[in-house]
This record gives C-alpha cells, structure tokens and sequence, in this order.
C-alpha cells in the first residue's frame, strides 16, 4: 500500500511538474492594460503599463512605458511612447517632441511624422508626410497616395513606398523602392534606388474635390524627375514605357538602369478571345447569383431575428457605428485577434488540463474532461464566428439602409424596409470581385467593433458622485 501511494503521489507531483512546465513554456506573460476613454493622458503623467486610448480626439502627451493603442478621428502624440505604437483614425500627428522607443503601425487618411521613432514605420493612408524634424532609425513602408519626405528628414535605412506620387527630399540611409505614377527625388539616398514610374507628362491630372477633402492638395506631373542637388550612393534603376533620360539631372554613383516593362503574353501573343458555350456561360450566372442569394438570404434570416428579438440592442450598435466609426473599426480588429487568439490559447489549455487529469485518475475523468471543454470552446467559437460573419455585417448594413430608406422616404421612419434595403446593397456590394472582400472586412470590423464597445458601457460600473 505505500508503495502504491507513492506511486500515486509521485504521478501528481509530476502531473503539476508537466503542467507548470508546459504553461511557462508555451504561454507568453499576460498581464492587463489599461483603457482610457478620454482619450487624454497630460503632460508630466506617466503609465507603467500598456494603454489604450479611445476617443474621437486622442491626445498624449505624457509617457507610456508599455505598448500604446490609439483609435478615434484625431490622434495627437506629443509625449514619450517606451513600446509600440498601434493607431487607427482619421488623422495621426507626431509632434517635434513625440519619441517612440519602438515601431509604428498605423492605417487613417492623413498621417504626419514630425518627431522621432527608434525603429520602423508601417503605415497605411491617402497622405504621409514626413516633416522636416522627423527622425526614423530603421526603415518605413507606406501604401496609399501621397507620400512626402521633407529636406532635413531622414529614414535611417530602407524606404518603400506604392502610390501614385512621391516627393523625396530627405535622406534615406540605404535602399529607396518607390512604385508610383510620379516620383521627384531632391535628397540623398545612401545606397540603391529602384522606381517604377508612369510615363512622363507636361500636365498634372487635377484632384478631384472629394480627394481634397482627404487631405490632398495637388498632384504631380507623371513621370520621373531627378533634382541635380539630389545623392545617389549606388545603382539608380528605374522602370518606365519611356525613356526618361532628359528629366534626371542628377548622376548617381553606380550609374543608371532603365527598364521598359516586360510585356504580358497576351501582348507578346494576342489570341482570339475564346467564347464561352452557352451552358459555361449559365453555369457561372448561376455561380455568382448563388452566391448573392446565400449572402443575401442568410444575412436577411439573422438581422430579422434581432429586429424582432433585439431591435434596441440593434440600434444601440447601429449608433456606435454612427457615433464612433474609427474607434469601433479599431476595437473590431483588436476584439477579433484577440477573440480567436484566446480561443486556441484555450484549447491548449483544455487538453493539456485533459491529460492532466487523466494521469490523477488514470484515464477515468481525462476524455470527458478534454470533450466537455471542446464542446464548450466550440460553442463559444461558433458564436465569436457567427457574430464575425453575419452579426456585424447586419449591423453595418442596417445602418446604410436608415440613411438610403431617409433619403428616399424622409419623414417616414420603417426598420423592415431599412434592413431589407441595407442588406440588398451589402449583399450587391459583397459580391463584386475584390472589391466585395474590402467591404466584408471593413463591415466585420465596424460591426464586432461597435458590439464590444456597447458591451462594454453596459457592464461599465457607475461612478459615484459623493456630495461635498
């Protein structure tokens, strides 16, 4: 009998060994960050933590020693980040005294850089303009329209950039990639440069009113112009229709190689267009309206089961939506990482649980243990998924038919109509090539976005207010 207690014992003790083993080992520290609403945090304040500022005017201009996130429509960094840096919003400014001790990851409308991040720069916009007094140690990668290197600015190693027009007066320490329509170099690049640029014009497109709203102020001409007071450490090569010789007066010190695109094989071989049969052709019109159809009758079945459930907690998002459209897009990312990321966290733990238990009694209790938490986990992951792909779109889509159904019947007010409406032209929308996906994510991040942040005022606890 002692013997087999000592065995017994001794699995346990290993048991928990196991256990404490595999959980420092595969799971990452987890500690909470705090949540500021006001958006606000003032000089001379400093959070030892990661942070999460929302509001539709973010200002910090304190210190953040942690990871820093942002949403709303004007974020303003003014202080010290000692971490990263995640915003989302319609505008993002980087004050001369702002200094990010990490990267930058960034998508909004118009985006400046006036201080100074330690290492990269990821970023997503219309307009990114690096000011005069910006400093960035590593490297900086943009996707959008415009993008502005001011003289005086610097990139401390590789620049890449696809738009449709780039302004290059800075120094940038090594590699400069641009893949525009317009490229002007004025400044120094320390090693390579590589365009592909659109062929040169004497005229400038005119911008169009609804992209001066964006922030916008003019195009440049097409074409590829390089300034004689512009630096070239190595080999400039560049990609054009034509040759654009005359417009770079600069001469880079490996030399310069151009390009002409290679041709497709459809140019190099033109075939006669193949016609489809009759029957290849009915097969794809079925295709795509079975699609429409599925999207469009499921999306309909869910968003009437909530209007006649729900339909206060269906409005109470579809304000959020209204009310607080970059903030809900930012928490509809985070909520959604962070929900699927758990939940495979959450499997690991189950069976590592499931063995655990299974040693103590044997096998007994371990498979019920691991079926009962998987059952549970996939009820939960069902949820999360179906409030991914039905729920927020419903949500997004309700909105849009308020304001089409207020347009064409404006003193009338008819939810059925709005969200028969709303998920007519989502369902229209979603089922454009490409484009039909852009619209699917953005709807999911508003929609989980907007679900989070109503959840969160309803389970907020009330402030009290003592009497003085």
């Amino acid at each position: 009998m002692k013997t087999g207690g000592k065995y017994v014992i001794g699995r346990a003790v290993a048991c928990i060994l196991i256990l404490l083993a595999g959980f420092f080992t595969f799971v990452p520290a987890v500690h909470a960050a705090e949540i500021n609403n006001n958006g606000v945090v003032k000089a001379g304040e400093v959070i030892n933590d990661d942070l999460v500022l929302s509001s539709d005017t973010v200002r910090m201009d304190g210190t953040v020693n942690g990871l820093l996130i942002a949403f709303g429509n004007d974020i303003i960094i003014n202080g010290e980040v000692d971490g990263d840096l995640v915003a989302m919003g319609r505008t993002l400014t980087l004050t001369e005294n702002a200094i990010i001790d990490g990267n930058i990851f960034t998508a909004g409308q118009n985006l400046t850089i006036n201080g100074k991040v330690n290492e990269s720069v990821i970023a997503a916009g219309m307009t990114l303009q690096q000011g005069a007094s910006s400093v960035i140690e590593r490297n900086q990668y943009f996707a959008g329209y415009s993008f502005s290197q001011s003289a005086d600015s610097s990139i401390g190693r590789d620049m890449r950039a696809a738009v449709y027009q780039a302004i290059l007066d800075g120094e940038t320490g090594q590699d400069a990639i641009v893949y525009g329509e317009a490229v002007e170099v004025r400044g120094k690049i320390g090693r390579n440069a590589e365009f592909i640029v659109g062929t040169p014009s004497s005229q400038a497109e005119p911008v169009p009113p609804f992209m001066q709203n964006m922030g916008v102020s003019r195009n440049l001409r097409p074409g590829l112009r390089v300034d004689p007071v512009a630096m070239i450490g190595g080999v400039m090569t560049y990609t054009s229709k034509v040759n654009q010789s005359s417009s770079i007066a600069a001469t880079p010190a490996g030399g310069i190689v151009f390009h002409t695109p290679i041709p497709s094989e459809t140019e190099t071989q033109p075939q006669q267009p193949v016609q489809p049969t009759p029957a290849v052709q009915a097969v794809d019109i079925l295709r795509g309206f079975s699609g429409f159809a599925s999207n469009f009758l499921s999306l309909l079945l869910i968003g009437a089961l909530i209007l006649w459930k729900v339909p206060d907690l269906l409005h109470q998002n579809v304000e959020m939506v209204k009310t607080k459209p970059w903030p809900s897009t930012g928490y509809g990312f985070v909520t959604i990482i962070v929900g699927y990321a758990a939940g495979f966290l959450a499997l690991f733990v189950i069976i590592l649980v499931g063995i655990l238990i299974g040693f103590l009694t044997i096998g007994g209790l371990g498979g019920v243990t691991i079926a009962l938490g998987l059952s549970g986990l996939a009820t939960i992951f069902t949820l999360l998924s179906l409030a991914v792909s039905h729920i927020s779109k419903v949500i997004v889509a309700f909105l849009v038919g308020q304001w089409l159904f207020s347009k064409l019947a404006p003193n009338q007010v008819n939810n059925v109509w709005s969200l028969l409406i709303g998920i007519l032209v989502y369902a229209i929308l979603r089922a454009i090539p490409f484009v039909g996906i852009l619209f699917g994510i953005a709807a999911s991040l508003l929609g989980i976005g907007a679900m989070w942040l109503v959840y969160r005022n309803k389970t907020a606890k009330p402030v009290e207010v003592q009497a003085a």
